[in-house]
């Protein structure tokens, strides 16, 4: 919740971010795998560096805050969601090590 900014309001908002938490370690350890490398299998296992350790923290935080909406992280525009910016989804992708979208 530190990445967040707020604490967690009720024991559901403890649980979310657990399950989000570990959704995005799940991610970003087979994104890693796709590109060719070889991090500890073992769930329990740290991220292998800082850079990747970040790239997770902010794709679980874009998981936390898209609860309750439809593909995308809540916001008061209109009372909908709002997808992901695609320079964040990049600087997650950049964290992890992994190549970058392709352009056109």
């Amino acid at each position: 919740m530190r990445a967040a900014g707020i604490s967690p309001a009720a024991t559901f908002d403890v649980e979310w971010l657990e399950d989000v938490t570990d959704a995005a370690e799940v991610w970003a350890r087979n994104q890693r795998v796709a590109a060719g490398y070889a991090d500890d299998p073992d769930a329990a296992a740290e991220a292998p560096n800082a850079a990747v350790k970040h790239g997770t923290v902010l794709y679980a935080l874009n998981l936390y805050r898209s609860r309750g909406t439809y593909g995308g992280a809540a916001a008061f525009e209109g009372f909908g969601a709002v997808e992901l910016p695609a320079p964040v989804f990049a600087q997650v992708l950049s964290n992890l090590g992994v190549p970058r979208m392709a352009i056109g």
